[in-house]
């Protein structure tokens, strides 16, 4: 049994892994901001819910559809 073993272990060994190239799919979600700077879209994010707590509005905010 060692002997199947070792030779499947070999063979296995001996064949070069093909691995798939990664291609990165991107959807169009509608995003109204940049998402790309997670700091500065939870930054944004703040700012409109303290202005919706306050009862205000976020000056150039775009209008919700």
């Amino acid at each position: 049994m060692s002997e199947a073993v070792n030779r499947l272990v070999r063979d296995g060994l001996a064949r070069p892994v093909e691995v798939p190239a990664y291609v990165h799919e991107s959807f169009d979600m509608g995003m109204k901001i940049d998402v790309a700077n997670i700091g500065e879209v939870l930054g944004i994010l703040d700012e409109f819910d303290l202005a919706d707590q306050q009862g205000r509005t976020v000056p150039g905010a775009p209008l919700s559809e």
